[in-house]
């Protein structure tokens, strides 16, 4: 839920800002991402709009929690979030989040890169040619337990994840197209 309460914060800030960005913004949430990425995947290959025209696709999941490990308490890391995909493609939208961190500040980590990609609904866009980004707070030990309550949620790490998201939104609508490349 963590990273719906984004985007709904993401869409809200949206509507009420005077200044629109340059391209349209789809918000969309998908299902069933843990049994395949069905979801995304029929969304990538049904898309309401030619998938030829969309610039990225920014995944947001896990947001509300500091990852948290035996070795590496919650504590480490209130000002830390994942940042997974944005070199795949192309360096330009691994540099339209660094851009859009200068707003948050996060201290970016990339250790996951591999134990995430493809199990999140962005890789139905990579595989399109789409750049992504994905960002995720990392795991913890209430990851699909019925300990994962309200209890240790970092709600401004969700605030700041949709800061960081909304920033990123209007760069890439003023940077356009990453690549020409699609499969």
């Amino acid at each position: 839920a963590s990273g719906s309460t984004a985007i709904l914060q993401i869409a809200k800030a949206l509507a009420a800002n005077g200044k629109r960005p340059r391209r349209s913004v789809l918000m969309i949430w998908f299902a069933a991402e843990e049994i395949g990425l069905v979801g995304s995947r029929h969304y990538a290959n049904n898309p309401l709009k030619p998938i030829k025209d969309c610039i990225c696709m920014l995944n947001i999941d896990m947001i509300g929690r500091n990852e948290e490990k035996e070795d590496e308490p919650a504590s480490e890391n209130e000002e830390t979030i994942h940042l997974i995909g944005t070199r795949k493609i192309t360096p330009a939208m691994h540099e339209t989040l660094i851009e859009a961190n200068r707003f948050v500040a996060y201290k970016f980590e990339y250790d996951e890169e591999d134990t995430v990609f493809r199990r999140s609904d962005q890789a139905s866009f990579h595989d399109k040619g789409i750049p992504v980004a994905f960002v995720f707070g990392g795991f913890n030990p209430y990851y699909h337990q019925t300990t994962d309550t309200i209890r240790g949620i970092n709600f401004s790490k969700i605030s700041n994840c949709a800061r960081l998201y909304y920033a990123a939104t209007f760069l890439a609508a003023e940077h356009g197209h990453y690549s020409k490349a699609r499969k």
